[in-house]
């Protein structure tokens, strides 16, 4: 994703990867339902980016407006709570999953990348 790797060496803009070796120290538990395990046994990363700063805000909005370009679908989108999520799928498995979250200008992003079903989620 061009988007996010452009983000990586922007100023002011905190980044932070999970890789699956600390997944794999999540406990085994069982939150609301949704089987964490099983969950955390087909993700492969976990990347976080977000910003304080309203320039750096306004340039991640701006990047991250239309991914149809980039070949991802709009899985939803809630006015509400200032929230895109965008999946990238092969076949009948997703192998991105990005939420993009603008909360009074300012913007997250949370993509998680592996080989998952909408089931799994």
């Amino acid at each position: 994703m061009a988007c996010l790797k452009s983000m990586q060496t922007k100023k002011d803009v905190i980044t932070f990867t999970v890789p699956k070796s600390m997944l794999q120290l999540i406990p085994d538990i069982d939150a609301n339902g949704l089987d964490i395990k099983r969950l955390r046994d087909h993700i492969e990363t976990v990347d976080i980016y977000t910003t304080q700063s309203e320039a750096a805000s306004a340039e991640m909005k701006e990047e991250f407006k239309d991914l149809t370009s980039e070949g991802y679908l709009r899985l939803m989108q809630d006015n509400k709570s200032g929230t895109i999520i965008w999946v990238m799928e092969e076949g009948e498995m997703i192998t991105e999953f990005v939420a993009v979250t603008d909360i009074q200008g300012t913007v997250g992003v949370v993509r998680i990348s592996g080989k998952f079903t909408p089931e799994d989620i």
